[in-house]
């Protein structure tokens, strides 16, 4: 079993990867004429949307929490990073969820957007800080699980 340490510093570590993937483009539209796809690309970072800038506000709060998780060893403080998880995931989902799919075929021009990395990077970071924070609480003690063994087992008399 991983101590309470580990799952704080992995939150942390998520949250810290989460608020950088922000920084990244998110989404493209691109055009091409003919075989030439993608001639032309206009991309669109987390952080010049409203919903990517909320995303670097959650991912700054579930590093904090597991910070403060990491240096009190305190497990409440790290599951709490669960909550800005959620949020930023469903922030990220919302982000695509709210485009409209701009797509245009005119025979040899094409026009459509495009998901970029950095999009599934905040989805996976995001995914990560509610995974740890779940794992953070969920985990006993040795001395615990054997009282619990000690006390669901049927007695030898």
């Amino acid at each position: 079993m991983a101590s309470p340490r580990t799952s704080a510093f992995a939150v942390a570590l998520a949250g810290g990867l989460l608020v950088l993937s922000t920084t990244t483009p998110w989404m493209a539209v691109e055009a091409g004429v003919g075989l030439f796809r993608g001639g032309l690309s206009a991309t669109t970072r987390g952080l010049e949307d409203p919903l990517g800038l909320y995303t670097l506000l959650a991912g700054l709060a579930a590093a904090a929490l597991g910070v403060a998780g990491l240096l009190t060893r305190r497990r409440w403080l790290t599951a709490l990073a669960a909550l800005p998880g959620a949020g930023a995931t469903a922030l990220v989902v919302s982000y695509v969820a709210g485009r409209s799919d701009v797509g245009l075929d005119l025979g040899y021009i094409t026009v459509g957007s495009v998901l970029r990395p950095g999009w599934y990077g905040a989805l996976g970071c995001a995914l990560a800080v509610v995974l740890f924070a779940v794992l953070a609480i969920s985990r006993r003690s040795r001395a615990g699980a054997t009282a619990s063994d000690r006390a669901a087992s049927p007695s030898p008399h």
